[in-house]
């Protein structure tokens, strides 16, 4: 990497934290999330794991999915998921790992996870172990747990809520925020998914955000989302065919560029 370029791309990393993107869409992994601007924490899927584990209770087959999300036409900035879940007879588990293709300033994650169904909703836990290589200073590493929390409400009602990093952990010069997000999920029929919700941590404060998601026919969806603070529009659209879905979303930051993710999953049984 030139000179230069570590040096923009270090600013645009800079922008990209100062800003509040990390408690925002573009820290929801699949793009069926980002599509609805991250704010359905309910939708249990492959990248529930890494989205809200409770919502792995949910989950009625053994999923595995892959996504990259190409950010602001920085290579750099490029980031790789792989993740997969199991529902299991008493638990549901889910594993999943992320990477960024920045050679000079790595950031890995690797996630394991369990859910529980209750009689009214689902807890879920999730273990995160977080690894920083940055050349010319070393390796850094860090672990971190979340809680997260699904309820029914009502037949057509849910409400989620979300601790990220209840252990409050953290790197010496690059602290883990400590994230609390709740959201509301309203569903009138099978085909319309309306999402509400909003994240607040100690490092950056709070952020709202909402979304939805209609399938116009029984294989393709439509989706879209907003979030405040800053504002920032979202699109997606999802794909169906057999056990293989294909999602894609794209999302504007006005000051820095486009985001875009594709994710590929497929159902094992």
């Amino acid at each position: 990497m030139t000179f230069f370029r570590c040096h923009i791309m270090l600013i645009l990393l800079c922008i990209y934290t100062v800003k509040g993107q990390k408690v925002s869409a573009q820290n929801a992994e699949g793009a069926r999330k980002m599509g609805m601007a991250g704010a359905a924490f309910m939708i249990s899927d492959h990248f529930s794991v890494f989205n809200h584990a409770a919502a792995m209770a949910l989950a009625e087959e053994l999923s595995i999915g892959i996504s990259s999300q190409q950010s602001f036409g920085v290579r750099e900035l490029n980031t790789y998921t792989a993740a997969a879940v199991y529902p299991g007879d008493a638990f549901a588990f889910g594993a999943g790992i992320s990477n960024n293709s920045n050679p000079d300033f790595r950031q890995f994650k690797g996630t394991l996870g369990a859910a529980h169904a209750i009689g009214f909703g689902a807890i879920g836990l999730r273990f995160n172990y977080h690894q920083l290589n940055a050349s010319g200073f070393g390796s850094f590493l860090q672990y971190s747990f979340d809680i997260d929390g699904l309820f029914q409400l009502h037949e057509q009602w849910w409400f989620s809520s979300q601790i990220n990093n209840i252990s409050q952990r953290g790197f010496e010069a690059y602290p883990l925020p400590v994230t609390l997000s709740a959201g509301i999920s309203y569903q009138p029929h099978a085909q319309l998914l309306l999402n509400i919700a909003a994240s607040g941590n100690n490092a950056f404060g709070s952020l709202y955000y909402a979304g939805f998601e209609y399938f116009i026919v029984e294989s393709v969806a439509i989706r879209s989302g907003i979030s405040a603070a800053p504002w920032q529009p979202f699109m997606g659209l999802g794909f169906y065919t057999g056990k293989f879905q294909i999602d894609a979303a794209a999302g504007r930051q006005w000051q820095l560029g486009t985001i875009y993710q594709i994710s590929l999953a497929h159902a094992l049984r």
